[in-house]
């Protein structure tokens, strides 16, 4: 029984993993609402719970929140929010109202909270603040719930990534404070975890974070951190939605951290070096390249600039097409005047609002 995840030129299904003499997902009720989940689909509002919940329901909302981490990396947050917080709300409802042993009730926990902070990324790359900030808060209600300490603190770290951005957007201290705040709960839950990506993805938001309040010691520190946390090598404590934390990552981290505190030169130099390693992932190349370009236009260098906005534009006409957050930080190139290159991005802008009205 699949569901379809992504853009209608890039769908992955969904199996759910079982035994023939496991009880069946009733194909009126939760499955009902899930079975079909294309980029394009009319989801039903008020879906039924299944008469009893079961491991089945649990093994399939555990391979969703896997393939939505994995699709958003690939084509960004507008084609998948939908599905994201449709799947979340399905889980949240099992949780509040459905019918099950106790014994279940952690996993559904974790796979709800789960569920709710990769629905948050999502609307947070969909450019959805509003709704990135509740599924946050909501997932944090439910992982607070749990004994898990690395997913509570994947909770915090991606509430502190959404107020590093507050803060950037709005020149206030404030939300930066606060996602400092959220790292030093992030640290707290994460005591007894030996995941080197989770210690590293901390350390590098928390680098964002203290340049914004031009604490340049905490920043290199946590950037330092990082790094040694990762130089610990793969662990089996790395859980797969961490994937993405790599050493590339962190250096984009702080490249964000050196633009931020006026360094563009170094900033430059440091996202060169991002974009050269081979295993960054789609998505976050795009972006990487589009604040690239960011840089340089600021630099002064118009036509180096350009060059880089034009890579970071040609990936979202195709494979990474969801990405609100790229698309908005490629807008300040279109003061450059050029007339391909604001047509094109008028272009994509068009087709996001359509997929994705705000």
């Amino acid at each position: 029984m699949p569901v379809i995840l992504g853009s209608p030129d890039a769908t992955v299904e969904i199996s759910l993993p079982g035994h023939p003499d496991e009880e069946e997902l009733d194909r009126r009720t939760f499955n009902g609402t899930v079975v079909a989940l294309t980029a394009d689909a009319l989801l039903p509002k008020t879906p039924t719970l299944p008469e009893r919940v079961g491991p089945a329901h649990l093994r399939y909302l555990q391979a969703c929140v896997q393939k939505l981490w994995a699709r958003d990396w690939t084509v960004g947050g507008a084609w998948l929010l939908r599905q994201a917080t449709m799947l979340f709300q399905q889980a949240k409802d099992l949780i509040d109202e459905g019918e099950y042993p106790s014994s279940l009730a952690p996993d559904l926990l974790k796979v709800g909270a789960n569920l709710g902070v990769c629905g948050s990324f999502i609307a947070f790359d969909a450019g959805d603040m509003a709704t990135a900030r509740r599924l946050a808060q909501d997932a944090r209600l439910l992982a607070d719930g749990t004994d898990d300490g690395g997913l509570r603190a994947h909770v915090y770290a991606t509430m502190a990534l959404q107020s590093t951005s507050l803060a950037r957007l709005s020149g206030r201290r404030g939300p930066a404070r606060e996602a400092l705040r959220f790292l030093d709960c992030a640290e707290d839950a994460a005591r007894y975890e030996m995941s080197p990506r989770l210690g590293a993805l901390i350390n590098m938001r928390r680098a964002t974070a203290a340049a914004l309040l031009h604490d340049e010691n905490t920043a290199r520190g946590a950037v330092l951190t990082a790094y040694r946390e990762l130089d610990r090598g793969p662990s089996s404590c790395d859980r797969p939605w961490f994937e993405f934390v790599t050493q590339a990552e962190v250096r984009g981290h702080e490249a964000r951290a050196a633009a931020d505190a006026g360094d563009h030169k170094r900033a430059v130099i440091l996202y060169e070096q991002t974009l050269e390693d081979p295993t960054l992932l789609p998505r976050n190349r795009t972006f990487y390249e589009a604040r690239l370009a960011s840089v340089r236009l600021e630099q002064g260098d118009r036509s180096g600039a350009l060059e880089t906005a034009r890579s970071a534009l040609t990936a979202l006409e195709g494979p990474v097409s969801g990405s609100v957050r790229t698309l908005d930080t490629l807008q300040p190139l279109s003061a450059t005047g050029d007339e391909d290159f604001n047509r094109r991005l008028a272009a994509v802008a068009h087709a996001m609002r359509r997929k994705y009205p705000a």
